[in-house]
């Protein structure tokens, strides 16, 4: 099958298009959301809707569609049933702002607050009435002289109990009622502050078809819009330091377009369409002396260029999305149309594509993904990485020993970087992030700190006293590093410490003891790697001195 493609310009539309379209009159129809790409910034949405065409010219409005729609992005697929002629898009802001998604999520959910209010308050007046009749009877009670007296102490003993807990009761409720009605209050603001917002408009396509008949088909169209976007996120879970990792890889997804994506397929790209696309060039690099008159002239030239662009950005933000110099030519500019009479359907299942620009991720499960701006967790997948077990520790500002995963054979499964939530032994010890921008043949991943591996850190006493010479102080410090593996198995650890690095000419640092260490003396590192066998425990001593004029002091030390 051979796809047609048409390249409608606004000449052609001035011409042959616009009579038509004041002679023949709308017809709006509702489309439905089938699938939707969403990139990092951004998403594609396509969607079908049924067409019921007659005769000769139809005009075909698609409406209550995403106010952030990229004009220039639009591609509409149709069948070789009937002609596309032309394709516009246009604002329109007659739309009712209570059919938008974002104030029907509120709309609700203050129904719900109220509802529960209104429910609340039968409760109460429910125990009210009980407690008016428990105080009634008290009374009865105190005036009817045939109750003995063992009679009376039981009833009093039994009202007390009785009244005391609707008492309870009534303050549990009073509480609830005041926390709902500040709710209430919330969600009623809220709900007034966004229909009161100025991007509350949406987003129309005209298509003008041409028919040969009386037919029933259907027409495909597809968009890029704003306002959308998904993050990586990551659950990393291993049971002991012999396992590998295992890794779920999640996407977070949000968006608030105006429309609601309703058990939709998704995908997940890596792509950015926002981004520009035009190869950069070298121009010609050109340096001179310096000229305080021209400098200060072309700072206030940039500032007033700044200030522009911004006034700009917002002016674009208040109509909605900043219009690309294509878009900011004519309303009625047109598009690129596809017409096609064949569908592409995407994997029944969780499928990577690696193109060689980017990455996506078909998800098998439709999802459902609400135009509220709230975050939506979607599983990718489910992953085992190989991992090698060390300790890291630099007890000078964490006197902890760091457990430290290094997984080789990430590269394979298109991971990108974000945050991990890391449990341990079936414990949640807290978050770290995965970096995949490397180029080491494995990335490591902190799993947190284990108290099984004791470490301490002090100052030796008996470099304490400070020595005097030829108009200069020598200060000489000692430090003693105590390691202790607690633990059933032996451990690998990383152990790092450091001593000052000088500046100043007049100020000399001796590294007298390393005890083994790997140093880097333009840095002050020392570097150890220690074997500990289960209950052993190793000391390491350093010592340096720094020896400066005795009529100054040093700054940081």
């Amino acid at each position: 099958m051979i796809m047609r493609h048409y390249i409608l310009t606004s000449l052609f539309i001035s011409a042959a298009c616009l009579s038509s379209f004041a002679q023949v009159k709308e017809i709006e129809i509702n489309s439905k959301v089938t699938d939707v790409t969403i990139f990092f910034s951004g998403a594609q949405v396509s969607r079908t809707a049924s067409l019921q065409l007659n005769p000769g010219t139809n005009i075909i409005r698609m409406s209550r569609l995403s106010y952030t729609m990229d004009p220039n992005s639009i591609q509409v697929e149709g069948s070789k049933q009937y002609t596309i002629v032309s394709v516009n898009h246009r604002h329109n802001f007659l739309q009712d702002a209570d059919e938008l998604p974002e104030v029907k999520s509120l709309k609700d959910q203050l129904e719900k607050v109220n509802n529960d209010i209104e429910l609340n308050r039968i409760e109460m007046g429910a125990l009210n009435e009980e407690k008016a009749y428990v105080e009634a009877n008290k009374s009865f009670i105190g005036e009817n002289k045939s109750i003995t007296v063992d009679d009376m102490m039981d009833m009093s003993e039994l009202y007390q109990s009785t009244y005391r807990e609707l008492l309870k009761q009534l303050a549990d409720l009073k509480f609830k009622d005041q926390a709902l009605r500040k709710e209430s209050a919330k969600i009623t603001q809220q709900l007034q502050q966004l229909r009161s917002s100025k991007n509350l408009y949406t987003s129309d396509i005209i298509v003008n078809i041409s028919s040969p008949a009386r037919i029933t088909s259907e027409l495909k169209f597809k968009y890029v819009t704003g306002n959308a976007g998904w993050t990586p996120s990551y659950d990393a879970k291993t049971t002991d330091i012999q396992s590998p990792i295992a890794l779920t890889y999640k996407a977070k997804v949000a968006q608030s377009t105006g429309e609601e994506w309703k058990n939709v397929k998704l995908k997940l790209s890596t792509g950015n369409p926002s981004k520009n696309n035009n190869l950069p060039s070298l121009a010609v690099w050109q340096i001179s002396g310096y000229d305080y008159e021209e400098a200060e002239r072309r700072r206030k030239e940039q500032e007033r260029s700044y200030s522009n662009a911004r006034k700009k950005s917002s002016a674009a933000y208040e109509t909605g999305a900043a219009p690309s110099a294509k878009e900011a030519k004519s309303e009625t500019d047109e598009y690129i149309v596809e017409e096609s009479d064949k569908l592409t359907t995407t994997a029944q299942y969780t499928t990577i594509a690696e193109s060689s620009v980017n990455t996506e991720f078909n998800i098998s499960i439709p999802y459902t993904i609400n135009g509220d701006g709230q975050e939506y967790t979607v599983e990718i997948g489910d992953i085992k990485l190989d991992a090698k077990y060390r300790y890291f520790a630099a007890p000078k500002y964490d006197a902890s020993a760091f457990l430290v995963g290094y997984i080789s054979g990430w590269e394979k499964h298109n991971l990108i970087s974000g945050m991990a939530n890391v449990y341990f032994m079936d414990s949640y010890v807290g978050s770290s992030y995965l970096n995949t921008q490397s180029t080491l043949d494995s990335i490591s991943l902190s799993l947190g700190r284990d108290k099984s591996v004791i470490i301490e850190r002090k100052k030796i006493k008996d470099y304490s006293k400070p020595s005097f010479s030829g108009g200069k102080k020598k200060v000489t410090i000692g430090i003693e590093l105590t390691v202790k593996n607690t633990k059933n198995a032996e451990i690998l650890l990383d152990l790092q410490d450091q001593y000052p690095v000088s500046q100043n000419k007049e100020i000399e640092v001796e590294l007298m003891e390393e005890a083994g260490a790997t140093v880097k003396k333009e840095i002050g590192g020392l570097f150890w790697v220690l074997n500990l066998k289960p209950n052993e425990s190793k000391t390491i001593r350093f010592v340096y001195s720094v020896k400066f004029p005795q009529d100054k002091d040093v700054a940081n030390f």
